[in-house]
């Protein structure tokens, strides 16, 4: 019997870079707040970190936080770039599915 082994599936999470609202420690939630100056450094120094991976396909919300902190670690350069609207920290796991 002969087998396979195929390469493990590996799902990296990325929370966006700080914005304004989480320097006051407020819930951001669906407002669609930029990132901060410190937000964009801690995206690009993310991206240093990610930069040797090749990811397939990316997930991200259609929220500006979120495609900021996309294109400053890079991803923005993935052929599969899914804007998806139903992303959301508060979303909860029957909506998820």
């Amino acid at each position: 019997m002969k087998t396979s082994i195929s390469t493990p599936l590996r799902i990296y999470l990325i929370r966006h870079g700080e914005t304004e609202w989480s320097l006051d420690r407020r819930h951001t939630g669906r407002t669609d707040l930029p990132l901060t100056a410190n937000g964009e450094s801690e995206a690009r120094e993310l991206g240093k970190h990610l930069r040797d991976i090749q990811f397939s396909h990316i997930l991200t919300s259609p929220l500006k936080r979120a495609q900021q902190t996309c294109a400053l670690v890079g991803l923005d350069q993935v052929s599969q770039i899914e804007v998806q609207a139903g992303i959301s920290q508060t979303q909860s796991q029957v909506e998820a599915a």
